[in-house]
């Protein structure tokens, strides 16, 4: 079987094509089967799988293999994605349609999930043991840029994040572990003020 790769089309899949064989729920992300097809649950079954390798789901259309995502986003534009699709949520299997959006190959890897061997739950965040103080990094355009060291946790973090402002991170307003963190910690703040005005 041919596999669709990267930002090229392999095959002459039509818009038409598409359609005929396939419906697609913006909401829970799954393309429907519409007509009966060798190997599937039949005409109403959800198309394709997830693979194991890298989580995308994938669907097979007249041997050439498709990522799911690219084919919602012809589903519904009438024609293939001209840069990468990003899921918003960072979760490859997410294919409902407000998850997806176009973006670079610089502002995909932008978006990506917690590292595994991250101990601070904070992207970018480290804490260096020989000078007891906390740094921060980002990485743009594969460059990685020193942000300075911190004796406080919360300023290093608050580093990482005006940087993610500056250089436009997606989601930096929203799933960005910096801004989160941010968030919570500004709330617990207030808790405490509140709760040491009322006692006192």
């Amino acid at each position: 079987m041919i596999i669709e790769t990267g930002l090229k089309k392999v095959d002459q899949l039509t818009y038409n094509r598409l359609k005929k064989l396939l419906d697609y729920n913006t909401k829970t992300g799954n393309l429907i089967w519409k007509v009966f097809r060798q190997g599937t649950k039949g005409i109403g079954s959800i198309a394709g799988y997830i693979s194991p390798a890298d989580g995308y789901v994938y669907i097979g259309i007249d041997y050439v293999l498709y990522k799911a995502h690219r084919l919602a986003w012809f589903w519904m534009k009438g024609n293939f994605p001209k840069i990468e699709i990003d899921h918003k949520d960072r979760i490859r299997h997410h294919n409902w349609w407000y998850n997806l959006k176009e973006a670079t190959r610089i502002q995909n890897s932008q978006n990506q999930k917690l590292r595994s061997d991250n101990k601070t739950g904070i992207t970018g965040i480290s804490f260096l043991k020989h000078r007891h103080k906390w740094i921060a990094r980002i990485t743009v355009n594969k460059n990685k840029i020193f942000l300075g060291y911190f004796k406080c946790f919360d300023e290093a973090v608050e580093a990482r994040w005006d940087a993610e402002i500056k250089y436009k991170f997606p989601n930096c307003y929203d799933l960005s572990t910096s801004y989160q963190y941010l968030q919570k910690s500004q709330k617990m703040k207030l808790h405490f003020k509140e709760k040491f005005v009322n006692e006192n």
